[in-house]
């Protein structure tokens, strides 16, 4: 599905809201109508204290992140961890993970 455009997913633990939050966007559109195909604030819930609903809709999209990116999710709700961020990308099939400051 998402083979001829890239996306980015914002995945992660907001430590202030005390909950998860994710989005998935299209960077390289423009029209800001199309460019987020989800995000956790049209949700009810907007920020879970699981993830699972956001697995669901991964998997609705046909997208699989790798489990070192899901692991270290959780691992930052675990610890209350915030202010942080970490690129985790797949790049022909080969993972890299970058830890920015």
């Amino acid at each position: 599905m998402f083979q001829e455009e890239p996306i980015d997913i914002y995945f992660g633990w907001d430590r202030p809201l005390q909950g998860f939050f994710m989005f998935i966007e299209k960077p390289e559109c423009e029209d800001e109508e199309e460019r987020f195909l989800y995000s956790n604030l049209n949700e009810e819930e907007s920020h879970p204290k699981s993830i699972q609903g956001y697995l669901d809709v991964l998997e609705s999209f046909r997208i699989s992140l790798p489990a070192a990116m899901i692991d270290e999710v959780l691992r930052d709700g675990r610890e209350n961890c915030g202010n942080k961020l970490v690129e985790h990308q797949v790049i022909d099939g080969q993972y890299q993970r970058e830890q920015r400051f």
